[in-house]
């Protein structure tokens, strides 16, 4: 079995003052995991600290395992400001294929929400980035931090959103 962590657990791994993507891969690394989740916790040249995350990670023999975005759908959702949610996971997507990531991961979200309001925008939002995640040749994940499953509608459920782009539903609808 492999070990692996994201960038949001591992950043707690190195002084704040010291805390670059490099140096979270080395920390992660040195403690024995064999891959690491990236995404989000870049500074102001994201393109030097790619082409350095991946030398980095290379020369430590860790893997960059998937990628993630700080993303809220139902949040996003709730404050009228959707599009922008959904052009933020689009951005990581392409992020995700730069390291050659086969999955991003994201957040359906919306913490005290009505569900039956929310998780048909919710999907809609999911739906409106699977092409761009084909394009990249990557796969939409969806986390879950649910406080109630037992309210929490099929499309939020694990095993109604596969892993895949090619979702074949999402809250009854077809996507691809």
């Amino acid at each position: 079995m492999k070990a692996g962590i994201t960038i949001y657990g591992a950043h707690l791994l190195v002084p704040e003052e010291n805390r670059t993507v490099a140096n979270i891969i080395r920390a992660a690394a040195h403690l024995g995991f064999d891959g690491i989740d990236l995404g989000y916790y870049w500074g102001e040249n994201k393109t030097a600290e790619f082409e350095e995350a991946r030398k980095v990670a290379d020369g430590e023999g860790i893997a960059i395992a998937n990628y993630i975005v700080g993303n809220n759908f139902g949040n996003a959702a709730a404050e009228d400001r959707l599009d922008a949610e959904i052009e933020k996971v689009k951005v990581a997507l392409a992020e995700a294929a730069m390291f050659n990531c086969s999955a991003l991961r994201v957040f359906a979200g919306g913490y005290d929400l009505n569900w039956d309001e929310y998780s048909p925008r919710i999907a809609d939002a999911l739906a409106a980035c699977v092409e761009t995640a084909q394009k990249n040749n990557a796969k939409i994940q969806r986390n879950s931090f649910f406080t109630s499953t037992r309210s929490t509608p099929r499309i939020c459920r694990p095993r109604q959103i596969s892993a895949t782009t090619g979702i074949p539903a999402v809250n009854g609808r077809k996507t691809a």
